[in-house]
C-alpha cells in the first residue's frame, strides 16, 4: 500500500478529484482561530465517525475552543459510554438543518466527503463552504463538499488523521502524550474500522500508533466489551431473523442476508441494531462476498458488502461494486443505496454480485 506522509498532497490520477488542499498544521492553525466549531461526519455514524468526532471536540475544548459532534440519526445505542460528558447534538431525520442550534466560525466533517452521506445538512454546509475542512480516508466523493481537504487513503481510519491533528493541536511530541479521554475514542475508531485489528487497513503505523494511545492508558479490553459486548435482547433477535434469510448464489461464493421492515417492527429492533451482521456470512469457508440487504422506511434500500480472501483468489473488491451504484467505501468493505423498494433493488444487487464474482 503505498504510504503518505502527514500533510502530503494526493495527486494520483486515482484520487485527482480529491486532491489534498491542506495540511495538518494549517488545520490546527485554523481551528485554533475560532471560537465555535460545529463537527459532523456522516449518517448512521459508526466507530471511527464517532471516535473521530469525540477526540477532535475533546481537543479543541482544551485549548478553549468550543466544539460540538452534530449527528445525523440513527445513533447506535451501543456507543453511548463513550460520549460520557462530552456535549453532542442528536439532529432529527427531517429538521437537520433548522436543528443545527449555532452559527460556527468553522467547520469540520470527518469520515466522508459524500453529499449522499451528508443529505440532511447538505444545504446548510453549500452555504458554508468556506470555512468548511473535510478530513477523510476515503478516495472516492464529491469534489465539492469543501474547498480545503485532507484525505489520507493509506490511513486505517479516520482516527488515524484526528490523532495527527490532536498532537498538533495541543503542541505534544507524540499521540503517547495524548490525555486519555481523546486516546480512547480515537482507539475505538481505529479498532472498529479495522475490525479489531483482523482487516487488511491494519498497517504498521497503525499498530505504532495503537501502542502509543495504548500507553496513555487506554483499557482495550473494557472499551471492546462496551461496544462490542453490549448488545440489547432486539438486536440478537434481529439477527437471527437476519440469519434465517440467509440465501447463497454463485456455487455458494456469494451470501446475501435481508431484513424488511417488518423484521425491525416483531423484534422491537431499531435501523442501527442490523450493523455489523454482514460480517457474519464470511465465515463460511467458501464465501467471497456477503451482503446485507436492509428495507428502509423511505423508498430506498440499503446495502452492506464486505468480502474476504479465498484461498488463492483475491478478495473482491466491493468498493468497486458500490461505485457502480453511487455508494463506495473500502476494498472489502463498502455500501450503497438503491433508490428502489426492497423487492426490485434485491435481485439487482443479486445480479450484480453473482456477475462479478462469476
Amino acid at each position: 500500500m503505498h504510504m503518505i506522509n502527514p500533510g502530503q498532497d494526493i495527486t494520483t490520477s486515482a484520487s485527482a478529484e480529491w486532491a489534498t488542499s491542506i495540511d495538518i498544521p494549517a488545520i490546527a492553525a485554523r481551528l485554533r482561530r475560532a471560537q465555535r466549531v460545529a463537527i459532523l461526519t456522516h449518517t448512521k455514524p459508526d466507530g471511527d465517525a464517532i471516535g473521530s468526532t469525540l477526540a477532535l471536540a475533546r481537543a479543541l475544548s482544551k485549548i478553549g475552543v468550543e466544539a460540538t459532534p452534530l449527528y445525523l440519526p440513527p445513533w447506535p445505542y451501543r456507543f453511548d459510554r463513550v460520549v460520557r460528558g462530552t456535549p453532542i447534538v442528536h439532529l432529527g431525520a427531517d429538521d437537520s438543518e433548522q436543528a443545527i442550534p449555532f452559527e460556527p466560525d468553522a467547520v469540520v466533517v470527518l469520515d466522508t466527503g459524500s453529499w449522499s452521506q451528508l443529505g440532511g445538512v447538505e444545504h446548510w454546509l453549500r452555504d458554508r463552504a468556506e470555512k468548511t475542512i473535510v478530513i477523510d480516508h476515503h478516495l472516492h466523493g464529491d469534489a465539492d463538499t469543501a474547498p480545503a481537504k485532507l484525505i489520507d487513503p493509506a490511513a486505517s481510519a479516520a482516527c488515524e488523521i484526528v490523532a495527527r491533528l490532536a498532537v498538533e493541536i495541543l503542541g505534544l511530541d507524540s499521540a503517547a502524550q495524548l490525555p486519555i479521554d481523546i486516546a480512547e475514542p480515537v482507539f475505538m475508531g481505529i479498532a472498529t474500522d479495522t475490525g479489531w485489528f483482523r482487516h487488511s487497513n491494519t498497517t504498521p503505523n497503525t499498530l505504532r500508533l495503537v501502542a502509543d494511545l495504548l500507553d496513555t492508558g487506554v483499557e482495550f479490553d473494557r472499551l471492546y466489551a462496551n461496544i462490542e459486548q453490549s448488545d440489547n435482547e432486539a438486536r440478537l433477535r434481529l439477527f437471527a431473523v437476519a440469519l434465517t434469510s440467509l440465501e447463497m448464489h454463485a456455487g455458494g461464493r456469494v451470501a446475501i442476508m435481508s431484513l424488511r421492515g417488518a423484521d425491525f417492527e416483531r423484534t422491537d429492533a431499531q435501523p442501527g441494531d442490523s450493523g455489523g451482521f454482514v460480517e457474519a456470512p464470511l465465515s463460511i469457508a467458501e464465501v467471497r462476498v456477503s451482503a446485507m440487504v436492509t428495507e428502509t422506511d423511505y423508498g430506498a434500500t440499503k446495502i452492506s458488502l464486505r468480502s474476504k480472501p479465498v484461498g488463492d483468489e483475491d478478495a473482491v473488491d466491493v468498493n468497486a461494486i458500490a461505485r457502480e451504484f453511487g455508494g463506495g467505501g473500502h476494498a472489502r468493505a463498502a455500501g450503497l443505496r438503491i433508490a428502489k423498494p426492497f423487492h426490485e433493488a434485491l435481485p439487482i444487487i443479486t445480479e450484480a454480485l453473482v456477475t462479478r464474482i462469476g
